[in-house]
């Protein structure tokens, strides 16, 4: 798989104004970001086009309290927050944060026209240190704020990103959003708190787990212990992540690397995800032996996700504990048997000895 430019997300930073990832021609940087208000707080604006994939993923990181409009993300360049639009689009959905409050409000097409679509409205989504998770795709807002408040809208009043027809405007496919204002850029509506923008196109999240994080070693022969690689998000597109293979245990004599003993010394890899595949499995053979020894581990770090658009991972790292099963006591019963048969010997060779003088 040939990796591609737009793996590296894009990441606005709204303290410095640093830009980070590839520029490319689905994310348009519309208003880099500045300070309209001077408060220390840059406020930007971007429009996503959706040319090839379905959903975009904005992280959005506050490094202060919620103040105003923190964020606002709709299909048309004049919403400027509560769904109004000034009359350029028909599919003119938005959604807004102000003052830590998220409220949802549907197109044209809705009953009446641009009213709050109640489940959308999330008092206290967002605080002080708070990490939210909004992701829009064709008619669909979903989002996270690892806290408790989770959870998406379907409506056909919501997002059209799917080429629709527009009675007002041009045909819709893509959206704006605007991170420490309103998207119009109203000068009544900024505000501050957003510290860090990431946007992810069609991610691809990767997490590894442990089957038992801890594991009898055994006395003879190979115990399997399996890693579990998934990945949600865009599943539909073929991806890759890389993995490496750490921990204190030494392979070949504390393990087997995908049971084979003429592939033990492989350290690192690349698991292959078929396009629908979500879940993968990595098999190590732990081999068994009847040595005192301290515990060890097997740890299994992934790297490089690879994917069409964007690719990230969640949990980079698994560890299975190998615990010693072996007794001390029998080690040191074999030890003194061999330290007795010594002593015999010793013994024996001074009366010998003695015997001929």
């Amino acid at each position: 798989m040939v990796k591609s430019n737009l793996t590296v997300p894009c990441e606005i930073d709204l303290k410095t104004g640093a830009i980070a990832g590839t520029q490319n021609q689905f994310i348009t940087l519309v208003q880099p970001p500045s300070d309209a208000n001077g408060d220390s707080w840059l406020e930007t604006l971007v429009k996503i086009d959706f040319k090839g994939f379905t959903t975009v993923k904005f992280i959005v990181d506050y490094g202060e309290t919620s103040s105003g409009w923190t964020v606002n993300i709709g299909d048309s360049a004049s919403n400027d927050g509560y769904g109004g639009d000034g009359g350029t689009q028909s599919n003119d959905a938005e959604m807004q944060i102000a003052n830590g409050n998220m409220a949802v409000f549907g197109n044209d097409y809705n009953t009446p026209p641009g009213a709050q679509i109640i489940q959308g409205n999330v008092p206290k989504l967002v605080s002080k240190g708070s990490r939210i998770d909004l992701e829009i795709s064709n008619q669909k807002l979903a989002w996270n704020n690892h806290k408790g408040l989770q959870n998406s809208l379907n409506s056909p009043y919501l997002y059209a990103t799917a080429s629709q027809a527009d009675a007002t405007g041009s045909v819709n496919s893509s959206i704006y959003a605007s991170f420490n204002r309103v998207i119009s850029g109203r000068s009544d509506r900024l505000g501050s708190g957003v510290r860090k923008v990431t946007i992810l196109l069609d991610p691809i999240d990767y997490s590894i787990t442990p089957k038992a994080v801890a594991m009898a070693e055994g006395n003879a022969g190979t115990t399997p212990v399996t890693f579990t690689i998934t990945r949600k998000g865009a599943t539909s597109w073929a991806s890759s992540v890389d993995y490496a293979i750490g921990g204190s245990a030494t392979n070949s004599s504390n393990y087997n690397n995908l049971g084979a003993t003429d592939r033990a010394t492989e350290l690192a890899g690349t698991i292959d995800f078929a396009a629908g595949e979500v879940s993968k499995s990595l098999t190590l053979y732990v081999v068994g032996d009847t040595q005192f020894e301290p515990n060890e581990t097997i740890a299994v770090a992934l790297s490089n996700p690879v994917a069409p658009f964007s690719s990230y991972i969640t949990t980079a790292i698994a560890t299975t504990t190998i615990d010693n099963d072996d007794s001390l006591v029998a080690n040191v019963n074999v030890y003194y048997a061999i330290a007795a048969v010594g002593l015999a010997v010793v013994i024996l060779s001074i009366a010998k000895l003695r015997s001929m003088t």
